[in-house]
């Protein structure tokens, strides 16, 4: 395995795959480069002498620059560098070109559910959405009896929420994302637990549905009647009949709609989970296939390389006023522009654009083709961009509610999280793939050991076994599929100011 990893051949920097001492001699091509003191794995070294505000160059654009002349070979982070961002910064005024998706493979089938608007579910199971935290309890009941009584392979699903009926009538997007829910195609049936008061958010929620759902959703009014559980037994035995047809076929692979995040990230998540992830969303946009992108904050420091790569001016726009608008709101939130997070600068990251380069890495180099606000459902195949910020639970369920019918989440750390669609967890680094078998279901660091182009044909074929049902992530086996949402969290169009 190379001990130091460039990622393009125009940078300046590598990054140390492992621990690095002093008079450690490594290659870099015909350049000998003799380390100068410890580089901690994942932290970056210099290639070539690089002098005081020259700037510092990674995946090929620069990622800072230089505060004070620094040695080939020498340790590269926040004592020697800084940002390149400044105030004036203005999105507008960044460079802009579309660039055309290739599509050189044969579009392969996938067996999936194909629903009556058209899209596609790749589980069938039943969900459960209570109303109310009040009905948590009967909610997990229901589950597990549903689960093991009613034969359903894709088993039965509660989603709690901790704030649920407290965001009534302050925020539509809670209605909204249970409305979502409901219209979501990676289930056969919904059960919505409430209580007698919330009669007129349930009429809301399925004003909103198509009339053709309807035979697909029951309500339980828990406290209308004498015995919730063996009514809402009932409720779920009704909506397993209504299930009893619903048969796999095979369907275009352009048909699946692909979530792609990150979440306890380390250094290396750039250089192997993150641009592994990149290269499978190419190969996906290349055969018609949506793919989300989220979490808008980690995307600021690379406004540029996204603005470049819009369909077309008004897609240009969408992006620019989605960049300037989460800019805004960490504004007022006090973040310093420029500054990567402090989690990230202990693990080698020493600058904004460098934590978002490497971010951005998992939506590959294709088109971005839409941006979408919080809720609403993709239309476009190719990079759509969701307006969504906040913790890993919150933009997971912001992807679903979006339409996504898997994720593919990326961690250097690890985490068990899973959202409600199957969350393909591709670990960073080894140490986690092999201490962490239970959360994880693909070691990414074999593209630095590996032939990349094979490890990447290896993490399309689990997608591909995945969505044909052969094979349950980690986070499905577990039973660890959760919601949330935080109304402060995320700033629509109209808290720009």
């Amino acid at each position: 395995m190379e001990r130091l990893y460039k990622l393009t051949e125009s940078d300046n920097v590598a990054v140390a795959t492992m621990e690095l001492v002093k008079g450690d001699v490594e290659k870099d091509g015909e350049n000998t480069i003799t380390i100068l003191s410890e580089i901690p794995q994942g932290f970056k070294v210099a290639l070539v002498d690089i002098h005081e505000g020259e700037d510092v160059i990674k995946y090929g654009i620069p990622i800072g620059h230089a505060t004070k002349d620094i040695q080939k070979g020498e340790l590269v982070h926040t004592f020697n560098m800084t940002t390149n961002l400044s105030d004036k910064e203005d999105a507008g005024d960044f460079p802009f070109k579309t660039q055309n998706i290739e599509n050189d493979h044969d579009i392969p089938l996938i067996n999936a559910y194909l629903r009556r608007d058209g899209k596609i579910g790749i589980r069938n199971s039943i969900w459960i959405l209570p109303l109310s935290q009040n009905l948590n309890v009967l909610s997990k009941e229901l589950e597990a009896w549903g689960s093991r009584e009613l034969g359903i392979e894709d088993k039965v699903h509660a989603f709690l929420h901790a704030h649920a009926q407290s965001q009534f009538g302050e925020d539509e997007k809670f209605i909204l994302m249970l409305t979502n829910m409901i219209t979501h195609p990676d289930h056969g049936g919904v059960l919505l637990a409430a209580l007698e008061v919330d009669r007129d958010v349930i009429s809301q929620i399925l004003g909103k549905i198509p009339d053709y759902l309807g035979e697909r959703v029951r309500v339980l009014y828990a406290d209308s009647i004498a015995d919730e559980f063996e009514e809402g037994k009932k409720l779920l035995r009704e909506l397993a009949e209504c299930m009893k047809g619903d048969k796999r076929t095979s369907v275009s692979i352009s048909k699946l709609v692909i979530g792609l995040k990150c979440g306890q990230s380390d250094a290396l998540s750039s250089i192997t989970a993150n641009r592994l992830i990149g290269k499978a969303a190419d190969y996906f946009s290349a055969q018609g296939s949506s793919l989300i992108l989220t979490e808008v904050p980690e995307m600021l420091g690379s406004s540029k390389n996204l603005v470049m790569r819009a369909k077309d001016e008004s897609v240009r726009e969408k992006v620019i006023e989605l960049t300037k608008r989460y800019r805004k709101f960490l504004d007022r939130e006090g973040k310093k522009k420029g500054e990567a997070s402090p989690l990230l600068k202990l693990e080698g990251i020493s600058t904004e654009e460098e934590e978002s380069m490497g971010a951005v890495q998992k939506a590959g180099q294709s088109m971005i083709t839409d941006v979408l606000e919080f809720g609403e459902v993709v239309k476009m195949p190719g990079i759509s961009l969701l307006a969504s910020s906040g913790t890993d639970a919150e933009t997971s369920t912001a992807l679903t509610i979006s339409g996504v019918n898997m994720i593919l989440f990326s961690t250097g750390i690890g985490t068990p999280y899973g959202a409600p669609v199957p969350t393909i967890k591709i670990a960073s680094n080894r140490e986690l793939s092999e201490k962490k078998p239970n959360w994880i279901d693909f070691d990414s660091s074999r593209i630095t050991r590996e032939d990349p182009d094979e490890v990447l044909a290896d993490l399309i074929r689990l997608i591909v076994s995945v969505s044909n049902g052969e094979k349950r992530t980690r986070n499905e086996e577990n039973g660890n599929m959760e919601i949330a949402y935080n109304m402060h969290a995320n700033p629509g169009k109209t808290d720009q100011e």
